[in-house]
């Protein structure tokens, strides 16, 4: 016993890993499959048509392959755990393992260790091999995606693709390749030789084997500079001579080399898709340093630029001190000597307040108007002018500061939300297993298709989840670690929860039940079970016939009653004897014809719904309790639509008993011919 038991257990595992390796292999195949297309469907508009060789296609789906590896992997541990031990339950043999004493967490055991073995390779291949192969995707794509301008120009926005020329067009056909409402700036000679065309409609395209761009352009104008390119003196409102010229059709040249040149690899591996978790952390670090630096820059500016408060003992000289220097920095601007600014006017306010400085209390802003307006009107208004430019300086030189600091929070961030995901997605892999492994269990459902529709709700939630703490984290509201870690964060104790119902054989998650319950809410009642029990005596077919014409009146009758209204729902007494009655009669004559031994007429019977829980019309007895419910509509209307689905489907059955009892009328028939006959 000593020595079976260990080799016993040995055994299992193997078989357990053996069922869930191969179901691993082809779920994550089919997951990496639909995410390449997904990636590739996303920027078809920029790789297809581009005259690209087919090696270079292949390379590209290679390395977007290796870019979604992680997330089909993620989507594989999930499929194969709810697949593996949904096979397990359907057979039996989850059961068999339970019985002979083994713990569902021992089962799960080698599977765990096998999921913890994965997510520790897929750490080390997003931090090494993935690198390298994001870094080459975008690569190929960039490469690919400026390859033919023509195809890759928007609309709506200018273009630079082409260099020395702005295109801006309004809308394209993608069909006939036509460009409409075209404007193209041609700065190809310098600035100083500008030239501009208009036109309605035109085409781009590439000759000399795609080292020129030609632009054929109808029905517009065009617009250049005269101006001779050696004078760059802008200034003032001198009229310049521009050449226009109007046209209905023209054709504009551009240098172009519509070769595939390879984006600079050095500069993609500088970004965050190119550095490992280590480059990731210090990257963020000095991000962090300089962010704080523009910060603190922020500060300054503001502290230098608003008043500040002052302490009430020295309010006197701050004031006093602030006041002369503001006069003696604008006097220079109005045309007041420096030394002289508090001279004359101002300097006789100034020392007529200095003489009384001892018995007058501290200057305030009327003192300082009041010296000002002992200025002149244009030394004033010059004074004004000069603060307002100083103060729209300062606001404009912390606005570029701030959308410095901002443009390096993003940068943060993304760097940030690369490095963290080196680590959920392979957290990821073992709640996923968690989930799938008792899911499957609880499910007890094997195959494909159950356990693919319950993988790609989990992958919904799992989507929704992410897209949720990313975008909190980018409307600040969030810690960054805090939204990145959301969906594991969520999903980890919904899978423990599931590993303990799952030790606990629990039925909430059964397949059958829960069809089973649909199709009742739904009013789908099951197929009636026939013969199950032997009942004694001969049956009655004269009974059974008067029993099927009933049955038929009260079908035909509930057919064409009107359906109740919602307000006639809730105030008047539901009326239920014709479906009671249909149901008693249906059950009087399968218990009479239930008798007989004829497999045929057997048969017929089987196909007469079960009608006595259909029948009931729930709603509260009390009417009190209605007229509430009539009133709080929304919740009134919700009890009221179950009683709508309860009706139609009784209407449908009464269908089906109608068929039915035609079909069994044709069985006694055919069994009183045959009587007769012997």
């Amino acid at each position: 016993m000593t020595v079976s038991g260990p080799l016993t257990v040995k055994k299992l595992d193997l078989y357990v890993l053996r069922t869930f390796v191969p179901l691993l292999l082809g779920s994550t195949a089919v997951a990496w499959f639909i995410l390449v297309m997904q990636l590739l469907w996303r920027f078809v508009g920029d790789i297809v048509g581009k005259g690209v060789d087919t090696w270079v296609l292949l390379k590209l789906m290679f390395y977007s392959a290796m870019t979604v590896a992680p997330m089909a992997l993620v989507l594989g541990v999930l499929l194969a755990g709810l697949m593996t031990f949904g096979n397990l339950s359907e057979r039996m043999e989850l059961l068999s393992m339970k019985t002979a004493g083994i713990p569902f967490t021992r089962i799960m055991r080698p599977l765990l260790g096998l999921s913890i073995l994965l997510a520790g390779g897929l750490y080390w291949f997003q931090n090494d091999w993935m690198i390298t192969s994001q870094v080459r995707f975008w690569q190929y794509y960039f490469s690919i995606k400026n390859k033919s301008p023509e195809l890759a120009i928007p609309e709506g926005s200018f273009t630079q693709d082409i260099p020395g020329y702005s295109i801006y067009i309004t809308r394209k056909d993608p069909k006939t390749k036509t460009l409409y409402d075209l404007m193209i700036y041609d700065h190809s000679e310098g600035p100083q030789n500008a030239t501009i065309v208009l036109a309605d409609s035109g085409y781009l395209y590439s000759v000399n084997d795609g080292q020129e761009m030609v632009l054929e352009a109808y029905h517009g104008e065009s617009f250049r500079n005269l101006r001779p390119s050696e004078s760059s003196d802008y200034g003032g409102n001198v009229q310049r001579p521009f050449l226009r010229e109007q046209f209905s059709s023209k054709e504009v040249i551009m240098h172009f080399d519509d070769s595939l040149y390879m984006v600079d690899e050095g500069a993609l591996s500088s970004q965050f898709v190119g550095k490992n978790a280590r480059q990731l952390r210090a990257y963020v670090d000095s991000l962090t340093v300089v962010r704080d630096s523009m910060a603190q820059v922020n500060r300054e500016l503001i502290r230098a630029t608003a008043a500040r408060p002052v302490m009430q003992g020295d309010a006197h000289s701050v004031a006093r001190s602030s006041r002369e220097a503001l006069i003696e920095e604008m006097a220079p601007v109005a045309g007041v000597a420096p030394g002289a600014a508090v001279g004359g006017a101002v300097g006789h306010a100034v020392a007529k307040e200095s003489a009384k400085e001892a018995e007058t209390p501290a200057p305030t802003r009327r003192d300082l108007d009041a010296d000002l307006r002992a200025l002149g009107y244009s030394q004033l208004q010059t004074i004004y002018n000069a603060a307002t430019q100083k103060l729209n300086a300062d606001v404009s030189s912390y606005y570029f500061n701030n959308m410095d600091q901002e443009e390096t929070e993003s940068l943060i961030r993304k760097n940030d939300f690369e490095f963290w995901r080196k680590y959920t997605y392979p957290v990821a892999v073992i709640v996923f297993f968690l989930i799938g492994a008792p899911l499957g269990a609880l499910i007890r459902k094997g195959g494909i298709g159950v356990p693919f529709i319950v993988a790609i709700f989990c992958f919904i939630v799992f989507y929704i989840l992410e897209t949720t703490g990313v975008k909190m984290v980018n409307e600040s509201r969030w810690i960054l670690w805090s939204g990145i870690w959301l969906p594991n964060m969520v999903l980890f104790p919904a899978g423990l929860l599931l590993t303990y119902l799952a030790t606990q054989d629990s039925m909430r998650f059964n397949v059958d039940i829960i069809v089973n319950s649909f199709h009742h809410f739904m009013g789908i009642e099951p197929v009636r079970k026939v013969g199950a029990v032997a009942a004694e005596g001969v049956p009655d077919y004269a009974l059974a016939t008067r029993d099927i014409d009933r049955a038929d009146e009260l079908a035909d009758r509930f057919i064409h009653q009107s359906s109740v209204g919602y307000f006639g729902f809730f105030t008047r007494p539901t009326q239920q004897h014709l479906q009671r009655e249909l149901a008693k009669a249906l059950d009087d004559i399968v218990d009479n014809l239930g008798r007989g031994e004829d497999i045929l007429l057997v048969h017929r019977l089987s196909g007469y719904p079960d009608l006595e829980e259909l029948a009931n019309v729930r709603k509260p007895r009390e009417r009190w309790l209605r007229i509430a419910l009539m009133i709080l509509f929304p919740l009134g209307l919700l009890v009221y639509a179950y009683y709508q689905i309860r009706y139609i489907a009784f209407r449908r059955e009464c269908k089906h008993v109608r068929d039915n009892n035609n079909k069994v009328r044709g069985e006694i028939a055919r069994i009183t011919e045959h009587r007769k006959s012997n």
